[in-house]
Parts: structure tokens; sequence; C-alpha cells
């Protein structure tokens, strides 16, 4: 059973298209297909998230994970100057974003089985054999993900236990958006019934072969030259696809 399934997105505020593997990749748009999706659940609380691996045409691997609720297991928030609107989280809204444009279902619809993948162990330093709650329906779908490259801070614990930048930075990718393969539209774009993808050639203009520089630096500065970089059951009723029966 789907763990998300009984999560709801009713009055929440909508979506809003914004510009905002260990390889790092090039700030660009790649198409490619989902290798595999599992639930994933915080050591420290009762987050949950999901964890995938995507494949591009031209073979590289980008693999990232995604909390989609908070250490409450709740999938929105309250903004700060609005006490009234909840807002889905934005992970969440990543990831259903991903569901929808791979399968046209929402994250809450998706068929999950018990699989066993290659899971990174900690501990062990390797992958391990692991028994996870897998999103069946995601494998092997075709979507194009717009992935970002950024500089960030390389952090370490101080004498308070809190982690704070070292000095030094590195370099990770993370996700911009998903869109539909073959029409390149986002889901807001998809829901609210445009047709031409406007969003994706707007992005790459901003965006495509740029590095974002977040890192603050030990003392505010934007790191240290020449840090090394590292990437970060039963049958039941179809469900009607966003997109229409194939």
């Amino acid at each position: 059973m789907n763990m998300f399934s009984k999560m709801t997105t009713d009055g929440m505020a909508p979506e809003e298209d914004r510009l905002g593997g260990f390889q790092v990749l090039p700030t660009d748009i790649y198409k490619g297909v989902m290798e595999v999706v599992y639930a994933v659940k915080s050591k420290s609380s009762d987050a949950q998230g999901l964890h995938f691996s995507f494949k591009s045409d031209d073979g590289k691997v980008f693999k990232d994970t995604a909390y989609i609720t908070n250490r409450n297991n709740e999938n929105f928030y309250i903004d700060k100057n609005d006490k009234v609107t909840k807002h889905l989280l934005p992970s969440w809204l990543d990831m259903d974003s991903l569901c929808l444009m791979a399968t046209g279902l929402p994250l809450t619809e998706q068929e999950t089985e018990q699989k066993t993948v290659n899971v990174w162990n900690f501990d062990l330093k390797k992958d391990v054999p692991t028994e996870v709650t897998a999103f069946t329906g995601l494998t092997g779908k075709r979507i194009a993900i717009a992935i970002q490259e950024s500089t960030v801070d390389v952090t370490k614990k101080n004498d308070a236990m809190k982690w704070v930048p070292n000095g030094e930075t590195k370099n990770e990718n993370s996700v911009a958006k998903f869109f539909h393969e073959e029409s390149m539209r986002t889901s807001s774009e998809v829901m609210t019934g445009q047709e031409d993808s406007i969003f994706a050639p707007k992005w790459l203009e901003k965006n495509q072969g740029k590095v974002h520089n977040k890192a603050k630096g030990a003392q505010g500065t934007a790191g240290v030259p020449g840090a090394v970089a590292k990437a970060g059951a039963g049958a039941a009723a179809p469900k009607q696809s966003l997109f229409g029966p194939k």
C-alpha cells in the first residue's frame, strides 16, 4: 500500500513554476528513464521521503533523495505571514510532479511493492541488498529533469555539535524541475491546459551551463579556491491518468 495515499493536497496553495550519481552534471535539462524509486525514512524523526535513480539517454546517472514530509510526517507548512493557507512542501510538489509527468497519476495514487534493491549503507560504506517499498509504476518510465549544478559549503560539527561551514566547498546537483518528456511541459502547464512548453526554454536560457554559488564560507566568504568537488496486492480499479488512456 502506498504510505502516502492518505496524505491530502486539498486546500493547499497550487504549485508555481519558478526559475530559480556521484558525477556532477552540468546545469541542463536531461531526458531519460527512472531506474528505481523507493521510500526512505529519517533516522532522527518521522520524516519520510523518496530516493530515485535516473539514467539519461547519454548514460549519465543522477541520484537524489527528497524528504517529502516534515519531522512530524506532515506534507505541508504554514507560511508565517499567512496563518490560514497551508502550502505543500516544495519537495512534495517535486515528487508529485515527477509522478504526474512520468505516469499521469499523482504521488498518492502510485502503486508500491516490497522489493530488494542495493541501498548505500553508511555504516558499511557500500551498497547492501535491502528490502524497500518501491514505487514500481515509475520504474522504466521516461521523464525530463532540469538539473542544477551548485557550489555549496562543506560543513563540519563545531564544539556545540552544530553543522557549520568549514571554509571548503564542493559542487553538487539538485532537481530544479520535472517535465513531461514528450511535450516538455511542467505539471503546472499541463494542469492549466497550457498547450506549449513555456517554462523549459526560459529556464534553459537563464540557467544552462551555469553554476549557482550557494556557498557562504567559514567567515562569510565563498569558500576556499581549489576545494575538492563532489556530487553530491489485490487488483484495483484502473486510475485515470492525467494524460488519458495509453
